[in-house]
C-alpha cells in the first residue's frame, strides 16, 4: 500500500524558490526537480504570493502578527502577576486560619483538661 508523504516547506523556502524563479526566470519545472517538489505545488504558491517581490511579502501582516502578540505578552504576564499575588494572599491567609485552628484546639484540650481535674480544693 502507498503512503502519503507530505513535506512542510516553510515560508522562507517558498520565497527563496519563487525568488530564483522571478529573479533569475528558472522554468518552474526545473525548480520543481531541484528541490523535489511537484510542480502543482509551486504554481499554487505563485498564485497565492502574486507578483510582488520577496521584499514585499506579508511585512505588513508579520508587523501586525508581532504587535498583537507584543499586546497578548503583556496580557499574560499581568495575569500571571496577578495570580501570583492571589496566590501568595491565599497561602498566607491559609497559613493564619491554620495557626488560629491551633490556638482553638489548645484552648479546647486546656478548658477539657481543667473539667476533669475539678476545681482544686483543700
Amino acid at each position: 500500500m502507498l503512503q502519503r508523504y507530505h513535506k512542510r516547506v516553510p515560508k522562507e523556502q517558498k520565497f527563496n524558490i519563487l525568488s530564483e524563479h522571478f529573479e533569475k526566470g528558472t522554468p518552474i519545472s526545473e525548480l520543481a526537480r531541484l528541490h523535489g517538489i511537484h510542480p502543482i505545488t509551486i504554481y499554487q504558491w505563485k498564485r497565492s504570493m502574486g507578483d510582488k517581490p520577496k521584499s514585499e511579502i506579508d511585512i505588513q501582516k508579520l508587523i501586525e502578527e508581532n504587535n498583537e502578540l507584543k499586546k497578548k505578552e503583556k496580557r499574560l504576564t499581568k495575569a500571571i502577576g496577578e495570580l501570583a499575588l492571589d496566590n501568595q494572599i491565599l497561602k498566607d491567609l491559609n497559613e493564619f486560619l491554620k495557626k488560629r485552628q491551633r490556638e482553638q484546639e489548645l484552648k479546647k484540650q486546656e478548658d477539657s483538661l481543667k473539667k476533669k481535674k475539678g476545681p482544686i480544693r483543700r
